[in-house]
């Protein structure tokens, strides 16, 4: 059969010729040995189906970059961390090197929740100072050759993307695409296809293209899930929901409570996880910024497609992060004869928790409004959600007995 018609360009170019073979269902690891003498160069996961790319060995293919491969790595858990011995079985493997143009480049960005307790051993790296003077960390597995002008490259890149005070607070492991699959998924199989995960502040993605997926694509994501776990959308979870200024505009809360999205579904309903279109948009905004429209958009569904709001709200929420609600007071007084109930009203940019309280040495109740129907009530205070809409709400302090001054407290997302 034939290879699928959506690689990258590059991959497209490595693929050319190979055969393949085909195993249907997907095969444990064990029935995967025979394949070993044979250099692997590919896996996709399609549905319930397990491609092998297999590549004879050709010495006039020797030269070719092996970036878009997946070679099986001998790999041991010691003390549940994996370690990733030097083989000499295989010749080391080279770090990609970094392209801007490439962060497009993905059918699918296959990715999990990080299952590892804690660091891996058996990388190389550290700390590298970017071309901006900012400060990355990076380790690379031991499957590639020692090069630190390749991780310095990689830093570089990272240093381009937009970003904030976050990038020092990140690590990224760089491994081969079983040893991220390994790391993510804590499977001993092939037959998890995730080519890429974070957690904890730590990013796990390839150091080389796949026939599915660019190194580039999968760590610009990653490091979007970064960047909201790094920023606040209270009272929900950024990681999940996307940072405030974004699900604002994209309407988040409003499509949560009618079942349209799935903050923070990292399994069946992946596709509709607020959480992913957010990393995704980043994704999309990096790739814009080389000159191209966000799109095509087949990693997840169109309801998560970012609308003419929604870039440079993600951009507003990396260079300018939202840290919490204002607050704001307001006076006023009861007289024995005057009205015993005032009024204000109040607007919102974004979604949130609204909170209103009032102090008075008469006796008071606080109601909130939504229109005319009271949604939040209590006797000094009271609060309710906004989400979606016109994000307008009426605060009514109610005089029950007593007369005398009193101040109104409100707390807006």
């Amino acid at each position: 059969m034939n290879p699928p018609e959506a690689f990258p360009e590059r991959a497209r170019t490595l693929a050319a010729g190979m055969p393949w073979r085909e195993f249907l269902p997907a095969h444990p690891a064990e029935e995967l040995l025979p394949l070993m003498s044979a250099e692997l160069r590919g896996i996709e996961k399609v549905r319930n189906y397990t491609w092998f790319l297999v590549q004879e060995r050709s010495p006039h293919r020797a030269e070719l970059k092996g970036g878009f491969g997946l070679v099986l790595a001998s790999v041991m858990v010691i003390g549940g961390a994996l370690v990733v011995p030097a083989s000499s079985a295989h010749a080391l493997r080279q770090l990609d090197r970094p392209n801007r143009a490439q962060i497009g480049a993905a059918m699918a960005i296959p990715e999990g929740r990080l299952r590892l307790a804690g660091p891996p051993v058996g990388f190389w790296g550290g700390e590298y100072t970017t071309s901006s003077n900012e400060r990355v960390t990076i380790y690379t597995s031991s499957s590639y050759t020692v090069d630190e002008a390749a991780n310095q490259r990689w830093a570089d890149f990272m240093g381009r993307l937009l970003h904030g005070s976050e990038l020092s607070r990140v690590t990224v492991y760089f491994a081969t695409p079983f040893e991220v699959n390994r790391l993510c998924t804590g499977a001993a199989d092939l037959v998890h296809d995730v080519l890429g995960c974070y957690g904890s502040s730590m990013i796990f993605a390839p150091g080389e293209d796949t026939t599915k997926v660019s190194a580039e694509s999968v760590l610009t994501h990653e490091y979007g899930h970064h960047i909201a776990a790094n920023r606040s959308n209270a009272p929900w979870r950024a990681i999940d929901w996307g940072a405030k200024r974004w699900a604002t505009a994209m309407n988040i809360c409003a499509l949560s409570r009618v079942h349209v999205v799935f903050p923070g579904d990292e399994s069946l309903l992946y596709r509709l996880n607020p959480g992913e279109g957010f990393a995704e948009t980043y994704r999309g905004f990096s790739e814009r910024t080389e000159g191209h429209h966000i799109g095509p958009w087949g990693v997840l569904d169109t309801a998560l497609y970012p609308g003419g709001d929604a870039v440079p709200a993600i951009v507003a929420d990396v260079l300018n992060p939202w840290t919490g609600n204002q607050t704001k007071s307001f006076h006023g007084r009861f007289t024995a004869h005057g009205p015993s109930v005032k009024t204000f009203t109040f607007k919102s940019r974004f979604d949130g928790t609204f909170s209103a309280s009032a102090t008075s040495h008469a006796r008071i109740r606080i109601a909130i409004l939504n229109w005319r129907t009271v949604v939040a009530r209590g006797r000094g205070s009271a609060h309710t959600t906004l989400c979606g809409g016109l994000r307008e709400r009426d605060v009514r302090v109610i005089r029950t007995r007593g007369n005398g001054s009193f101040t109104l407290t409100v707390s807006l997302p």
